[in-house]
């Protein structure tokens, strides 16, 4: 890196390297830290990966960034997990209700047939159509 030192864009071509204004050099990125010290180079000064954002500011819309997509990942698991289960159990109430009033009607239309069939068997009693033995058929001996 510090044969890169004629330009922060020259610097910045490689990725191992950061550029510091400070004393206008090109570093050799410390690897075994996540944010450079403030003693290797100032972060308002530092540049990394492009020379138009300073480090901090880097970091600070790096930051924002990671916490918006936090939050509406969690806000898609919030809804997800307990809006829509609302709405299920609001399904699952209006179908009790539909079956609730289709046993309804079926049991009124079971009424009805019956009331009919009564009717039907007092008109055949009054006219003498009525039979006194429940089998339809009977056998013949020759």
């Amino acid at each position: 890196c510090n044969a890169l030192n004629a330009s922060c864009s020259d610097c910045l071509g490689n990725s191992k390297c950061m550029y510091c204004y400070t004393d206008n050099t090109c570093k050799l990125y410390p690897s075994g830290k996540i944010i450079p010290p403030s003693s290797y180079c100032a972060l308002d000064k530092a540049r990394w990966g492009t020379c138009l954002v300073n480090f901090e500011a880097l970091l600070i819309s790096m930051g924002v960034i990671g916490g918006v997509l936090l939050l509406t990942i969690t806000g898609c698991c919030i809804y997800c997990c307990y809006c829509r289960k609302g709405k299920n159990k609001r399904y699952e109430r209006e179908d009790a209700k539909f079956e609730s009033q289709r046993m309804e009607r079926k049991a009124r239309q079971e009424e009805r047939r019956n009331e009919r069939r009564s009717r039907l068997d007092e008109i055949r009693m009054k006219y003498g159509l009525m039979k006194e033995d429940s089998a339809p058929y009977t056998r013949f001996d020759a």
